[in-house]
């Protein structure tokens, strides 16, 4: 069943359909045997317990193919990308003839042989710069050779000759008067009619909402306080750089082989740029080695499609450095949030207001949808009467943006959860108690037609609390020059399914292949392939080792297919029980014609049809391979297929659901070095039902781990607008050393009515609220409110010496007085 979308509220259309009902009786009555006794004969240990990835043997094995594994044989081409080194300027480039003719090129081609602009929504990106560059790493020309030294060489024979012009690089230069404009033609593109834009003051687009009074409600409030919380752009960093091969076959037809989350994104996003037919191009999805959200958009994947169509049908290979993957993929944007909250006296938060200003560089295409998000989120997980929330996307010279992980909504919590501690001390009340007081609780009504679900928040934050030792009288301790403090945060993400995406599944099930799966989703180590083996093992009741999951290939679907790219334990579990309703129905079907039984007497169990009235078995693998002795052997086939009823050409998606999460942190810090360490870091996700339990906690250990190190290390850094970070030197990352003593993922179950079995997707929502619980326990311990991301040991140490020496003029005025 579908529910229809009809209502709107703030332009976000919300809801979703129920989940179609489980086709195992273990879910339901199963059928009587001749004796009238009910038979159970259920593997019941395979939902809610522990599976094995099903992948892990290639990937230890070394055959797994990850980009520059792709084995394609002398023929294959090398491709190279010349990059910019200014944030903004014109430029002439020089000498391209002479690189043409350099040994080993093949194809090279320029912004002059080659003006296209992509995007998704907004097509404010060039393909390759003509005459003037908007960021440093934007592409100025890409080049096939017959090896990577001949491509190099041909890049160098190129001159860039410079004009630098006035650049802004920061949301105050940007925003400033009178600032150079990042995109002044940006009426003129592909996609501006969408946008609540002013790119005369480079404000890319706009987000917000309002409800009840919010200036009245604080002016009336007991306690008021208003803080500017910071955050600086990140890069993704995932371990496999981008890459991947392409090949022109036949007149106009190309195929990727890529490593990317979102293979049928990209296809629409390339193809539109090269001005070719969809259906002529083909993307085929191996294994990913990270995403985090840096592979859903089209970085340089669009210049390898270009140049593989002007090598004459040779393979052409593209494979980032790692220095090119800092120089010139997407960046997370930099935040500042600007926050207010009122309490009055009965300790209940009446009142929030939240600017929330994202750096999103010189394109804001790939961050447009995560803006709804962020508005949702923006008041925190808290039943607030009186709220405002506005969201700016504002353009700078500053590498294109992209969302990583649901790390925008993350920093959001930055923001509101080191708020709601400052508001709990200046009302004097315990941090827990506030937090209890003004959680959002199943049944509230958020908005005009949402009404909250059933949630885990306060078990996330009990149970968190519990496993660090939170008390709260005791969370300072002082030892020499050792301080140690405890605190929490609480996070909530809101799960949104995009506007015209759709999901699809097909089993079949033959002699030859056994049972194989097609689906649209693509795995980038969140464990997908597993989960979709794990089901199909429970539904169908057939062995593990039976099941295989292709690789993602957009040739499977329709030219015009838009695959939903995250969420996919709701989109693809939704898809996955129609389709094995379906094909159980088909087999049992066909047993029952043969034996001339009844299909309510039948019965998949451990691989064989048995007839729970005649006792008798027939083996599904025998039926695949073998047949019944009067024909082939039957094939089965069937397709499980989601799409919104509601369709519309917006950018607001559909709000399913949120998930809820909560983090207590335990630190030591030196006071007199502000050297830091995180000795405990609880992290709790209510997941609804935990379908893998243990694939459930290595999340959550992944999440505690890169909140870490995100909230301690993380920070790209520019000068005059080039990236200077541009290794894991000068761009550190945790390792064994700068991670928690004591990880402690906690697994809360809430089950969501519309997830397959109760559950709720986890990857994208897992580092909420995890940089707050640390920054609150930093302050416990020291005193010193930090409100910049990361909290670096430098950053730190001045904050310290700098809350020293006020305590100290403080000290001294106070005796000077007496």
């Amino acid at each position: 069943m579908k529910r229809k979308f009809e209502r709107r509220w703030w332009g976000i259309y919300v809801g979703a359909g129920p989940m179609p009902i489980s086709s195992n009786p273990s879910r339901s009555l199963p059928g009587p045997d001749g004796r009238g006794i009910i038979m159970v004969m259920r593997k019941t240990h395979i939902i809610g317990k522990p599976f094995p990835l099903v992948e892990a043997q290639k990937k230890l094995t070394g055959t797994s193919c990850y980009a520059g594994d792709e084995p394609f044989g002398p023929d294959l081409l090398h491709a190279r990308i010349l990059f910019s080194t200014r944030g903004h300027a014109r430029f002439q480039l020089r000498h391209v003839d002479v690189a043409r003719k350099q040994p080993g090129v093949v194809a090279l081609i320029t912004g002059a042989d080659l003006q296209t602009r992509l995007g998704a929504t907004i097509e404010d990106r060039m393909l390759l710069a003509v005459e003037e560059v908007h960021f440093a790493g934007q592409p100025l020309a890409v080049v096939a050779a017959e090896s990577p030294e001949a491509a190099s060489a041909a890049l160098a024979a190129m001159e860039v000759v410079y004009e630098d012009m006035p650049g802004v690089y920061d949301i105050e230069s940007a925003l400033a008067a009178n600032a150079p404009q990042v995109h002044p033609a940006m009426a003129t593109y592909r996609g501006f009619d969408k946008l609540d834009a002013q790119p005369e003051r480079n404000i890319a687009h706009r987000v917000s909402f309002r409800r009840g009074d919010v200036d009245a409600a604080l002016a009336q409030a007991a306690f008021v306080v208003e803080r500017t919380y910071t955050a600086a752009p990140l890069q993704h960093a995932p371990l496999e750089t981008h890459g991947g091969v392409a090949q022109l076959q036949g007149q106009d037809e190309l195929t990727m082989w890529m490593h990317v989350q979102a293979p049928f994104l990209q296809r629409q996003i390339i193809a539109r740029a090269l001005h070719m037919p969809p259906e002529n191009l083909r993307i085929i999805t191996h294994c990913v080695g990270g995403s985090f959200g840096s592979k859903v958009f089209v970085s340089v994947e669009g210049l390898l499609a270009a140049i593989a169509r002007e090598a004459g049908g040779r393979p052409v290979r593209l494979h980032l450095t790692r220095e090119e993957e800092f120089l010139a993929v997407f960046m997370t944007p930099a935040m500042r949030a600007q926050v207010t909250m009122g309490l009055d006296e009965a300790g209940r938060i009446v009142a929030f207001r939240g600017i929330y200003d994202w750096n999103v560089g010189a394109s804001v295409d790939a961050f447009l949808r995560e803006m709804q998000r962020i508005a949702l989120a923006g008041t925190g997980p808290y039943a607030i009467p009186h709220a405002e929330v506005q969201v700016n996307a504002i353009y700078t010279h500053l590498l294109p943006a992209a969302p990583m992980r649901g790390l925008s909504v993350a920093q959001v919590h930055w923001a509101v959860e080191q708020l709601v501690d400052e508001l709990a001390e200046e009302a004097g009340l315990s941090p827990l108690l506030l937090r209890q007081r003004n959680l959002v609780k199943g049944g509230d009504q958020l908005f005009p037609n949402f009404v909250m679900h059933a949630n885990g928040l306060e078990s996330c934050i009990l149970e968190t609390t519990r496993a660090i030792g939170w008390q709260p009288d005791q969370n300072r301790e002082v030892t020499g020059t050792i301080a140690r403090g405890k605190g929490m945060a609480m996070g909530w993400s809101p799960i949104i399914i995009s506007p015209g995406c759709k999901s699809r599944a097909t089993i079949q099930c033959d002699g030859e292949n056994l049972c194989t799966v097609i689906v649209d989703g693509v795995d980038v180590g969140q464990g997908f392939y597993a989960f979709i083996t794990q089901l199909i093992a429970f539904e169908l009741n057939f062995p593990s080792e039976w099941i295989t999951v292709l690789p993602t290939d957009t040739a499977n679907y329709e030219s015009d297919w838009q695959a939903i790219y995250n969420n996919l334990l709701w989109s693809t579990g939704k898809v996955l029980l129609q389709a094995t309703a379906e094909l159980k129905r088909q087999i049992l079907s066909y047993v029952s014609e043969l034996w001339e039984e009844p299909m309510t007497h039948l019965d998949l169990v451990d691989g064989d049809v048995i007839s729970y009235a005649t006792q008798r078995r027939l083996s599904v693998l025998k039926l695949l391979q073998e047949g019944t002795g009067d024909g082939p052997p039957p094939v089965f086939r069937a397709t499980g297929v989601y799409e919104a009823t509601a369709k519309h050409d917006g950018l607001d998606g559909l709000l399913q659901s949120f998930a809820t999460t909560g983090f207590a942190a335990e630190v030591a810090v030196n006071l007199e070095t502000g050297d830091l360490k995180v000795l405990q870091l609880a992290g709790a996700a209510d997941v609804g039902h935990a379908i893998n339990p243990e694939g459930v906690k290595a999340q959550l250990k992944g999440a505690i781990i890169q909140s870490t190190s995100q909230t301690l290390l993380e920070e790209l850094r520019f000068k005059d607008g080039v990236p200077v970070t541009l290794d894991f030197m000068t761009y550190p990352i945790a390792t064994t050393a700068d991670m928690p003593q004591k990880i402690h993922p906690i697994v809360v179950e809430i089950p969501q009515s519309s997830g397959p079995y109760g559950a709720r997707d986890l990857s994208n929502h897992a580092l909420v609220g995890a940089s707050a619980a640390i920054g609150n326990a930093i302050y416990r311990a020291t005193g010193v409110r930090i409100r910049e991301l990361p909290i670096t040991a430098q950053r730190l140490y001045d904050a310290l010496k700098q809350f020293h020496a006020s305590r100290t003029r403080a000290d001294a005025e106070e005796n000077r007085g007496q």
